[in-house]
Formats: C-alpha cells, sequence, structure tokens
C-alpha cells in the first residue's frame, strides 16, 4: 500500500513538472487573445504606460487573485463599450464576442464567478 501511495505522489510531481504552471499560463492566455491585446489594449495598458493604473502585458506573470480582478475589469469595460477608448480603433462584433468568451473561459477555468456579472447582469436578467 506504501509503495502505492508513494508510485502516485511520484507521478503526481512529474505532472506538475510536465504541465507545470507556465503551460496552465499558455492555455489561458492564447496567441490569438494576446495578438488582440496587442492591436487594442497593450499601447495604453502596458509596462511603460499604465493608464487607468492597470497594466495588461504581464498577464501571464500574475497571480490568481490577480488575474481575476484583470479579468474583471476587461469584461466590465468590454461589455460597457469603454475600451479601447473612442479615440481608438473599436473592436469590431467578433473581437469583442472573442474577448468577452475568453474572459468567460477563464473564470470557468478557474471555477469563479464574474462580479462584473453577478452585480450588474445577472440581477437583470433574472427580472
Amino acid at each position: 500500500m506504501k509503495k502505492l501511495m508513494v508510485l502516485a505522489w511520484v507521478v503526481s510531481l512529474t505532472c506538475l513538472n510536465i504541465f507545470g504552471e507556465n503551460d496552465l499560463k499558455k492555455i489561458i492566455l492564447s496567441p490569438e487573445m494576446d495578438a488582440l491585446l496587442n492591436r487594442h489594449c497593450y499601447e495604453c495598458h502596458d509596462e511603460d504606460v499604465q493608464k487607468g493604473e492597470f497594466q495588461l502585458d504581464h498577464y501571464e506573470d500574475l497571480n490568481h487573485g490577480e488575474r481575476l480582478k484583470v479579468l474583471n475589469k476587461i469584461e466590465e469595460q468590454t461589455y460597457l463599450n469603454q475600451m479601447p477608448p473612442k479615440k481608438k480603433e473599436p473592436l469590431s462584433e467578433e473581437e469583442k464576442n472573442s474577448l468577452l468568451n475568453w474572459v468567460t473561459q477563464s473564470f470557468d477555468s478557474f471555477q469563479e464567478k464574474s462580479e462584473f456579472r453577478e452585480k450588474f447582469l445577472e440581477p437583470i436578467l433574472s427580472i
């Protein structure tokens, strides 16, 4: 029985090394989503410029709680058409839907709920 438990422990550690944090980060921020954020967001929200004290270009380095804050902010600003600002190229409907779908999938993968939806959308939908 002890040998089986040790074997399970070794397999678990191996899986963590094979499918570590970096691999999970790649799954969460796909190249397509990174390209969309690069086209519409990083110019104003990167390491050099952080308008609204909001930085997006380091999403993959954030811890779980920080990622949730970023996802909530992206969802709120995108849904309310606050970002990109009016003077910048707007998101196409397809891009907006892709971004909001990515946010939803990210919340689902974290098994977390969107604060924005809980505060604003779900109460409206339940009326």
